[in-house]
């Protein structure tokens, strides 16, 4: 062994050695050749000389999908990064930053580590485990005065899925399915009148209907428990749910003010907020905003509150503002909300034509905690088949409820916007916007409930007498 590592020193010549080392290596069976792989992984990776503890510390300075990535490097860093450990670890930080309810899987805890894994990835990379056909759902299509409003007809939530059917005869108002054990649950009204909108949480289903009525049903629990509770009108502009939380918002254009009525399920009180509409800078000459949606926080009693306004001259469009205001029901003085933040931001047009209609903001989680995306949209054409389409600013905006701030991230192109964001006008048009991060999406009369970055569900409408609804379960 000596004598060939000296004869192999004695090469001077680059050209002779490299020779030399493809000689034997062709000479190699395969088990020395990965003997000699792995002899060069150890010399040249400083990750194979790090103990698991520096690694994992390592590991957690990285943002989690770009660590996913570095196991593609090789063997070894797939081997290390795919340790017990370092997957335990992996877990803790996804459960850190992952909303609960982003997930189809019923008992997380009894799923193994590599499992739980997998199905993190699943998500993540919007690769679904399987799909899963349901036929004959014929979901009620947001109409004009929905459309206008931050209402669904349907919703998705972990493993149920909710939607307001076809108005007909003898038909329930609601339906709610689970989407794992396939359970069908229908509710009706009082009256079996209409439903307006719909909100789905993992506790409640609420539904507002035509006839000024709340109904909340707990879920998992007996048809008596349900309650109806008479609204002041059936002028609603929004439906939001948290927990057992159920918020309402009454908002119209002449009006000075908002309303929010907040039904809490826990201790059976009813909250009733109002507050002055937002404006557009500091002076009282600046437009006022009109609220459009709102977001529930249950666990410390607050309510966002999302307005809308644009400004144009001559028929053209100039620019778009959001405001946004953060009230609280549990720190309330004279039946007034108490005001946290507010703020408003305002985004240039790309050349958007005018719309005919005023501006909804659909606010839709990420999936993770506290951090939602900003859409705005509304009808462009005045034609019968007319439908919302994005407003496109060049932007990406997203909403950070810890922080109660607006983010924005400039885009050089439309190519280096996210294609869920960047909605081409001419082939597809955003239709209604889902509770959760799902869209109804609309293609020449063809929809598509699919959503922003999970693909957790998609579901196709046909011109046959029937629908298909896609389902992907996203677990194993």
């Amino acid at each position: 062994m000596e004598d060939l590592l000296e004869r192999f020193r004695a090469l001077t010549s680059s050209e002779h050695r490299s020779l030399a080392l493809k000689q034997m290596i062709s000479s190699l069976a395969r088990h020395e050749i990965h003997v000699v792989l792995e002899a060069i992984e150890q010399r040249l990776d400083p990750l194979a000389k790090l103990p698991i503890e520096l690694v994992l510390q390592i590991w957690s300075h990285l943002p989690l999908s770009d660590a996913w990535t570095l196991q593609l490097v090789c063997r070894r860093w797939r081997r290390v990064l795919g340790s017990e450990q370092i997957l335990k670890a992996s877990i803790a930080r996804w459960d850190l930053i992952h909303h609960p309810s982003d997930s189809a899987v019923q008992d997380p805890a009894g799923h193994a580590l590599e499992a739980r894994v997998r199905h993190m990835q699943a998500v993540r990379l919007a690769r679904p485990f399987r799909v899963a056909f349901i036929q004959d759902v014929n979901v009620e299509v947001s109409k004009a005065t929905q459309q206008a409003c931050g209402l669904n007809t349907v919703a998705l939530k972990r493993e149920y899925i909710a939607y307001i059917p076809k108005y007909e005869a003898g038909s329930p108002n609601v339906v709610l399915r689970n989407l794992i054990s396939g359970r069908v649950r229908h509710f009706n009204g009082a009256a079996r009148e209409r439903m307006l909108g719909i909100a789905l949480t993992l506790k409640v289903l609420a539904f507002v209907s035509f006839n000024a009525a709340l109904y909340i049903h707990p879920l998992g629990r007996l048809e008596a428990d349900a309650r109806c509770l008479r609204l002041p009108s059936s002028n609603v502009s929004a439906l939001a749910a948290d927990g057992e939380t159920v918020a309402i918002l009454y908002a119209t254009e002449d009006s000075s003010s908002f309303t929010v009525v907040i039904h809490d399920g826990r201790s059976g009180r009813l909250w009733q907020l109002s507050n002055a509409r937002q404006r557009v800078g500091k002076d009282s000459g600046g437009a006022l905003l009109t609220a459009r949606t709102l977001i529930v926080d249950e666990t410390r009693g607050l309510v966002d509150v999302f307005s809308s306004g644009d400004d144009r001259t001559e028929g053209t469009l100039k620019s778009l503002h959001i405001g946004h205001l953060r009230v609280s029901w549990r720190n309330m003085q004279g039946g007034l909300a108490q005001q946290e933040t507010a703020s408003v931001l305002s985004l240039v047009s790309t050349g958007l034509p005018t719309p005919i209609s005023p501006w909804v903001l659909d606010i839709q989680p990420t999936g993770v905690k506290d951090w939602f995306h900003v859409r705005p949209r509304a009808v462009l054409g005045g034609k019968p088949d007319a439908r919302p389409a994005d407003y496109l600013h060049g932007e990406y905006v997203s909403f950070d409820a810890s922080r109660a701030e607006f983010c924005r991230k400039v885009f050089g192109s439309k190519r280096d916007l996210p294609n869920t964001y960047a909605v081409e006008l001419t082939t597809l048009f955003q239709f209604s916007t889902l509770v959760w991060k799902d869209v109804l999406y609309s293609n020449y009369g063809r929809f598509a409930l699919c959503t922003i970055r999970t693909n957790m569900a998609n579901m196709r409408y046909g011109t046959s007498s029937h629908s298909v609804l896609d389902l992907t379960n996203a677990r194993q």
